[in-house]
């Protein structure tokens, strides 16, 4: 594209475009001109595209969360759940109870899906 062209003018009007970039985001996009333009070098409106993606996500940045406020909880709400979590019989319950339950609920004559029952023998090792 550039064969017949003042080499000097060449770098110039690339310097020109690029100017607006940081180091850091020319960089980048180098890199991905590597796997975006294996066949072909880009054009200067390619890459200048490239530096503005790489500039848009280094400088996107999500909004710093700098305080929360809850509501208040009821406290019946957390009188339950004070009762539930000190209540030993929940705390120390099998891990494995739901897919008892699915093989209790399929023996009582319940139609299942296959692959809960599946995932329930395979839990339990049968």
């Amino acid at each position: 594209m550039w064969k017949d062209a003042d080499p000097n003018e060449v770098r110039s009007v690339w310097a020109e475009s690029l100017g607006r970039y940081e180091a850091v985001d020319i960089k980048r996009a180098l890199e991905t001109m590597v796997l975006a333009y294996a066949d072909y070098p880009p054009t200067l409106p390619q890459f200048t595209s490239m530096c503005r993606d790489a500039r848009n996500a280094r400088t996107q940045q999500a909004a710093k969360l700098t305080h929360v406020r809850y509501n208040p909880v009821a406290p019946e709400v957390l009188a339950a759940i004070h009762e539930l979590t000190a209540d030993p019989v929940n705390r120390k319950r099998d891990p494995k109870d739901w897919a008892r339950r699915i093989l209790a609920r399929e023996s009582a004559g319940e139609k299942l899906p296959i692959i809960a029952l599946t995932s329930a023998r395979e839990a339990l090792g049968l």
